[in-house]
């Protein structure tokens, strides 16, 4: 049972009698449930406080993948699989259904299906981008039962983790992922208090997860600790079943992502494409990938998301291990070890430096949400200073 905590009952204490009432309860924690699904929204004024300028002035140029999203997306939204081919040098991919490019057909499946009811200009993504995290939020909160002082934690975090805003405005794969990292959270939140998924919860989750991996292999990687999880007891045969099963939808994801994109561009393909050519000799090259990345890593550290990122995951290992110290429960801190560690491994063995932010920052904003379903209010409070501190860093970045 969660101890009240002192502080808190000692406000609530305070309070006129008519603001203690189980009726007054409920109505701050549906105001405050309203406002948290607005953040995200909120977040729109960045443009003008930033930048100076309406947001219907912004135009996709500030990456070359951002052009083409808006133009992939706007190519399935008129003509879904029978369009022209988004290739470069004619390199069409394995299934002859896809005619998009390295990054596959999945996300301009998904959003160009809700574009064909939007509407698609170039400012719609951002609309769009700032409804899929609001949802999230909203899904997020209603899955874990969060107090008005979790969905208050949950307005903070949504509106200080920085890489949410920042990609919100344009249009990328990001802030889809984001949005399902925030909804992760709330799930692996619950399982570890609760540790109880039906078999159709399950399935259903699962036949989702594979979707993703389909646009991005990561994903694949939240199977080991949900198979685990959904379950009271972890035996050897549940350990040994996830890992197959982990292992599978990385695979499937893999496979799909490689039939259904344009062949070359990935540095994960070509890294695998070593490994198959000469094994140890492919092996050779991901090591020295990984000590190229780690040393570029290094070289990046100062003012920047991603040394915030690494602070954060350092107060977030520190601060589960002390607590599960404390209370000789290291459930959470395997947890949050494997969520954030299996990752950032396998980025510097396979990504390239400065996409880390995007692709690590989805664990960490999972690791977070844990942390406020859990009511480690304190850890939060810390780990959100460290997040006030790179402000700067998100205002450099976002201008």
């Amino acid at each position: 049972m969660t101890k009240a905590n002192p502080v808190l009952s000692q406000i609530s204490s305070r309070l006129p009698a008519f603001l203690q009432t189980p009726a007054a309860a409920r109505t701050l924690r549906a105001v405050l449930f309203v406002l948290a699904m607005l953040v995200p929204i909120a977040s729109l004024l960045y443009v003008p406080i930033f930048i100076e300028k309406p947001l219907d002035h912004f135009t996709p140029n500030y990456w070359n993948d951002e052009v083409g999203y808006w133009r992939y997306v706007d190519t399935f939204r008129v003509a879904g699989f029978e369009s022209g081919y988004h290739v470069f040098e004619e390199r069409i991919p394995t299934l002859r259904f896809s005619h998009f490019d390295v990054h596959g057909p999945f996300y301009p499946m998904f959003i160009g299906t809700i574009a064909r009811f939007t509407g698609w200009t170039f400012v719609t993504p951002i609309y769009i981008n700032v409804a899929l995290i609001s949802l999230a939020v909203g899904l997020c909160m209603w899955i874990t039962r969060m107090s008005s002082l979790q969905i208050f934690m949950m307005m903070v975090l949504i509106a200080s983790f920085w890489i949410i805003p920042l990609h919100s405005m344009g249009i990328s794969q990001e802030p889809l992922h984001q949005a399902f990292a925030i909804v992760m959270g709330g799930i692996f939140g619950y399982l570890l208090q609760h540790r109880t998924l039906n078999k159709i919860q399950t399935a259903l989750l699962m036949a989702v997860i594979l979707y993703m991996a389909f646009i991005r292999v990561q994903w694949a990687l939240v199977i080991f600790p949900l198979w685990l999880l959904r379950t009271p007891r972890i035996t050897l045969w549940t350990v040994l079943q996830a890992t197959l099963l982990t292992g599978v939808f990385a695979s499937g994801g893999y496979l799909m992502f490689t039939l259904t994109a344009s062949p070359g561009g990935s540095s994960i393909t070509a890294a695998m494409e070593a490994l198959r050519t000469n094994f140890f000799e492919g092996v050779g090259k991901l090591l020295e990938t990984m000590r190229l990345n780690t040393e570029k890593v290094f070289a990046q550290l100062g003012m920047t998301i991603l040394t915030s990122q690494l602070l954060l995951a350092l107060g977030i290992l520190s601060g589960i291990f002390v607590i599960a110290r404390n209370t000789r429960s290291y459930l959470s801190a395997l947890f949050h070890s494997y969520n954030l560690g299996l990752v950032l491994l396998l980025a510097l063995l396979l990504y390239l430096p400065n996409g880390y932010a995007r692709v690590w920052g989805v664990c960490l904003l999972i690791s977070l949400i844990v942390i406020i379903v859990q009511k480690q209010y304190r850890l939060f409070a810390t780990l959100f200073l460290i997040t006030l501190f790179f402000f700067p860093a998100f205002v450099l970045e976002y201008n």
